[in-house]
């Protein structure tokens, strides 16, 4: 943080790409002298904030490019994600709406290569994300519902 004149500073806050969605305090600790501990006692200002973490609108957040979404829009409320290149094992798929609700939670059991097919069941038309993790990877696709 920079100040501006008396008072003010701006700051750039980057997302960890392990975050949850949803929402979640974001602490903000300001002094003029030092880098701040943001749980320390001394200093000028603590704000606590609630921000609400959602996928970026364009697409993947983790390019590791080991999952797509073959089917997009979904047909039929089934989202089939295509494996690429991925180790075998325990897969968690999140689906979540466009405003971070929670919708789903699938646990499965993958291969190296393969397509994943999922059924979303009463989901209203709009923007959805999926983030898949792995023993190793994660990731954040987007997909319609229509």
């Amino acid at each position: 943080m920079k100040p501006r004149g008396t008072g003010g500073g701006s700051a750039t806050v980057v997302v960890p790409s392990n975050a949850q969605f949803g929402a979640t305090r974001l602490r903000v600790r300001y002094d003029w002298w030092t880098n701040p501990d943001p749980c320390g006692n001394q200093g000028d200002e603590v704000e606590d904030y609630t921000v609400n973490v959602v996928a970026n609108k364009s697409g993947n957040i983790d390019r590791n490019n080991f999952v797509s979404v073959a089917n997009n829009p979904l047909i039929d409320n089934v989202l089939n994600l295509n494996f690429n290149n991925a180790n075998s094992g325990q897969v968690v798929i999140t689906v979540y709406s466009i405003n971070g609700t929670r919708i789903a939670n699938f646990n499965k059991e993958m291969n190296a290569a393969y397509t994943l097919s999922l059924q979303l069941n009463n989901n209203r038309t709009g923007l959805y994300f999926a983030r898949i993790t792995t023993q190793d990877r994660s990731n954040t696709v987007r997909f319609m519902i229509k």
